[in-house]
């Protein structure tokens, strides 16, 4: 069999996961559903027997919402890895995520969550993008965006920032301050349709187009030279790529609160089922990454009926051990 049959049959089994992996997400939490009642439920989205509701109204928007940030978050992983070469960058370098965490908590700190639902999403949107761009500004010169610069300022903007964070922490009440730290632990606890229509379209367009980038992305994880070589405009498509990473990780960003490790870990998951090439690494990150933000989120509310852990909580407790090992094997390869 071609290696091509191979990555074909494994995309399957990873599109045949996501959908095991939304049926137990919808199944499984504090109230156990049959797969009957789920299938009624997700068919009948007006019913108004309990069951009906809890699927409609509560479990399966959640699961959607968890699909599409695991989704986003990965491909985002894959692109950065590949743009910067580097095997630990994961889309929080752009400073994207530090700067949807600013805007998310000016917005709990003031109050204005209560006036609207999109209200909290959309400071985390604005402000990520607002993060980005200074990144970017900083970084380019003469028309040429430095990787190096991305990185540096990427840092620079994300420490002050964060600073910028603690002082507001340090000027709220015990309310807002407890909103606050919920948020930064990540999740979609509160996650209805509304949220899941807001990220939906940024996500799967950014999904398609870096898709259409798969050939561009292989020649620059090669070396910008042999993308020059090649015909490709590197200068815009490093533009586009780093576009796309900030609009997917800040639509995340926004209804999720911090996630981490999902955009390190998935990546080298996927490499490893379907190999380096980018026209399959995209859609099984995507896939991969929406299967194991869903099930993290049923592990973390249905632990214990009366206690839900963060999904952010968990998938540190996931990532932690991985990064360590991917940190020590680099400095096998340095030191060697």
């Amino acid at each position: 069999m071609r290696p091509s049959s191979f990555r074909s049959i494994r995309l399957i089994v990873l599109l045949i996961l996501l959908a095991l992996s939304m049926l137990l997400g919808i199944a499984i939490g504090p109230v156990r559903l049959t797969l009957a009642q789920v299938i009624h439920g997700v068919f009948h989205p007006n019913g108004s027997a309990p069951n009906d509701i809890i699927v409609s109204a509560l479990r399966e928007p959640r699961v959607v919402c968890a699909a599409l940030v695991g989704a986003g978050l990965s491909v985002s992983g894959a692109i950065v890895q590949s743009v910067f070469k580097n095997p630990m960058a994961d889309p929080g370098i752009l400073g994207v995520s530090a700067g949807g965490t600013l805007g998310a908590v000016i917005a709990l700190a003031l109050g204005w969550d209560v006036a609207s639902p999109y209200v909290l999403p959309l400071s985390a949107f604005l402000l990520a993008g607002c993060s980005v761009t200074i990144v970017y500004l900083l970084a380019t010169r003469s028309g040429r965006t430095s990787l190096i610069g991305v990185l540096l300022a990427g840092l620079v903007v994300s420490s002050m920032i964060g600073a910028a964070v603690s002082l507001v922490l340090t000027l709220v009440n015990n309310e807002s301050m407890r909103s606050i730290v919920f948020w930064l632990l990540g999740g979609f606890d509160g996650d209805g349709w509304s949220q899941v229509g807001m990220i939906a379209p940024p996500i799967l367009l950014g999904i398609a187009i870096a898709f259409f980038y798969a050939r561009p992305l292989d020649l620059l994880h090669l070396g910008e030279d042999n993308a020059y070589s090649s015909g490709v405009s590197v200068e815009w498509t490093k533009r586009v790529l780093i576009t796309l990473v900030a609009v997917m990780t800040g639509a995340a960003v926004s209804v999720s609160g911090m996630i981490g490790f999902v955009g390190l870990l998935v990546p080298h998951m996927a490499r490893r089922l379907v190999g380096s090439s980018h026209a399959v690494l995209i859609p099984a990150s995507a896939l991969l990454g929406a299967s194991l933000l869903i099930l993290a989120d049923m592990l973390g509310r249905s632990i214990d009926p009366l206690f839900e852990i963060n999904v952010g909580v968990v998938t540190s407790f996931l990532g932690g051990p991985f990064f360590l090992m991917l940190l020590l094997r680099t400095e096998r390869k340095t030191f060697r």
